[in-house]
């Protein structure tokens, strides 16, 4: 009985003891992996912050899980792209790296060695951006999982590295460009200064009467331009913002009028204010500069003595907008101002100077500037603009 017993006191005894060395070696296996993708963590983002890192990524990831050889395939604009590839070549056309797209699930392919080829989605937010080859691996699943999650975020990161350079790129152009506009625009007011003092001096002289009166036009019209894109300049940097307020279509024409003398001398500008109209909800200057714009622009397309109109109204398709139209007999929108909904804003070589600024004047009162063909011919500018809600409501 004593040996009986102390046999399978024995038995037990060393069962525990196999269980425990089993444990402790699984215990020590996972520190070693959590090790491995603690320090695959470290490399992959806070080693670097440079662009183009991904290859590398790739590359350490591999070696962390004792892979032989695999590689990082992208999928960019419905295409894949192949990143790295470590041992065999890689390629982009491989069914597989499609059927995991799809499915956003791992594939495995055994090997007769008992190795295993494994296709890990990279997805973040639900959405895949690639696929991490690994082959020739033993690794288990959790930790392929783990290495596949980790390389997914370093191929996010990267995605944003880039954005952040783009904009930071487009800031640094947007602020030259407003630098630029202010200096040319402060540097041109100097000579404009003179050469108004030059023409009053002129306007004493027996004889030049008309041709006095033509370049003081174009003077007042540049100096006007010089006025629109410092407005432009201080809408960019954010230093000026519109400050809308009720304003009535009556007063705004008013004030547009008393604005273009020169241009205007001698011409019949028809306004029509319809009395439904509400009143509009904007800043009142840069809607005076939008319309003096388009009315400059039609008092030179249109033939001398032919007359010119300004008619608001309510629009016919949003009660809570305000439509106004600037009416001219000239030629008509050139085919190339016609596409204005394809036109780029920024293209001023091909819409004009006059009309990419009114563009830019609308969006940010929340309107809008389009050109269309007017029945009869001529050319009818349209603008649309916030109502104000109280006149809205009471129209």
């Amino acid at each position: 009985m004593a040996l009986a017993v102390f046999l399978l006191a024995s038995v037990v005894v060393s069962r525990l003891v196999a269980r425990a060395q089993r444990r402790a070696e699984d215990a020590e296996a996972r520190r070693t992996e959590l090790e491995a993708l603690y320090d695959l963590s470290i490399d992959l983002f806070a080693a670097t912050n440079r662009v183009g890192a991904l290859g590398e990524a790739a590359g350490r990831a591999l070696r962390t899980i004792g892979a032989s050889g695999g590689g990082l395939v992208l999928f960019r604009d419905g295409l894949s792209e192949v990143v790295v590839s470590v041992g065999v070549g890689l390629d982009a056309r491989d069914p597989l790296l499609e059927s995991v797209r799809r499915a956003g699930e791992a594939a495995e392919v055994p090997a007769a060695d008992g190795t295993r080829d494994v296709y890990l989605p990279l997805a973040v937010g639900g959405r895949a951006s690639g696929v991490l080859i690994v082959r020739g691996t033993r690794a288990e699943r959790n930790a392929l999982s783990s290495v596949g999650r980790l390389v997914a975020l370093a191929v996010e990161r990267e995605r944003f590295l880039a954005e952040r350079a783009h904009l930071d790129a487009l800031k640094e152009s947007d602020a030259l460009k407003t630098s630029l506009l202010r200096a040319v625009s402060h540097d041109l007011r100097t000579p404009i200064t003179s050469i108004r003092l030059g023409l009053d001096r002129l306007k004493r002289a027996p004889g030049t009467t008309g041709i006095v009166e033509d370049v003081a036009r174009e003077t007042e019209r540049l100096s006007r331009r010089i006025d629109n894109l410092l407005a432009m300049a201080r809408l960019d940097a954010g230093t000026f913002v519109p400050r809308p307020e009720p304003a009535p279509a009556a007063d705004l024409f008013r004030a547009t009028l008393d604005a273009l003398p020169l241009v205007l001398a001698g011409r019949d500008v028809q306004v029509s204010v319809d009395p439904e109209t509400p009143d509009l909800y904007v800043d009142p200057a840069l809607t005076v500069e939008i319309l003096a714009n388009l009315l400059e622009n039609a008092a030179l397309a249109a033939p001398a003595g032919t007359p010119l109109a300004l008619v608001a109204g309510p629009s016919p398709l949003d009660t809570t907008r305000v439509r106004i139209d600037v009416l001219d007999r000239g030629a008509g929108v050139p085919s190339a101002i016609k596409r204005e909904a394809t036109a780029d804003p920024g293209d001023a070589g091909r819409t004009g100077l006059g009309l990419t600024i009114c563009r830019s004047l609308a969006h940010a009162l929340g309107g809008s500037v389009c050109l269309l063909d007017r029945t009869g011919g001529g050319t009818l500018a349209r603008l649309d603009l916030p109502a104000a809600r109280g006149t809205q409501e009471s129209t």
